[in-house]
C-alpha cells in the first residue's frame, strides 16, 4: 500500500514539475 503511495506522490511531482516548467517558459517567451 504504502509503495502505491509513494509511486503516485511522485507521479504528482512529475506533473507538478512539468506544470511549473511549461507556466516558466510562458513567462520567458
Amino acid at each position: 500500500m504504502i509503495k502505491y503511495l509513494s509511486l503516485y506522490e511522485r507521479m504528482k511531482k512529475r506533473l507538478f514539475l512539468r506544470n511549473e516548467l511549461k507556466e516558466h517558459n510562458k513567462h520567458l517567451g
